[in-house]
């Protein structure tokens, strides 16, 4: 617990220094976890190792959603390409996380 208050606060400091030169309007931002964990470790496969935190904000996204749909850190580079306007690569395992965006 005492580390998301410091990543909390991590990310406060890069959204203040973005603030300071530019619209924080003009970004997007995606805040995730590279795995869960139980207590003290990670790495095995529950549900609860396996579950990550996963948060996207900015222009085009939907505000307060919450996603339904199944969701995999693979998802992330396709999802990052698409924000970016880069091709998908047939090679990804993952795919975009569509629902997220408003149409």
């Amino acid at each position: 617990l005492n580390q998301i208050g410091i990543v909390d606060e991590a990310i406060g400091v890069i959204i203040d220094r973005i603030k300071a030169v530019k619209s924080l309007e003009q970004y997007c931002m995606i805040i995730l976890s590279d795995h869960g964990g139980t207590d003290k470790d990670h790495g095995g496969n529950t549900v609860a190792e396996m579950t990550i935190p996963w948060m996207a904000i900015g222009p085009g996204i939907k505000r307060g959603y919450e996603i339904t749909g199944k969701l995999d850190i693979c998802d992330t580079a396709p999802t990052v390409a698409h924000l970016l306007k880069l091709p998908y690569q047939g090679i990804w395992q993952g795919k975009i996380i569509t629902e997220i965006f408003e149409f």
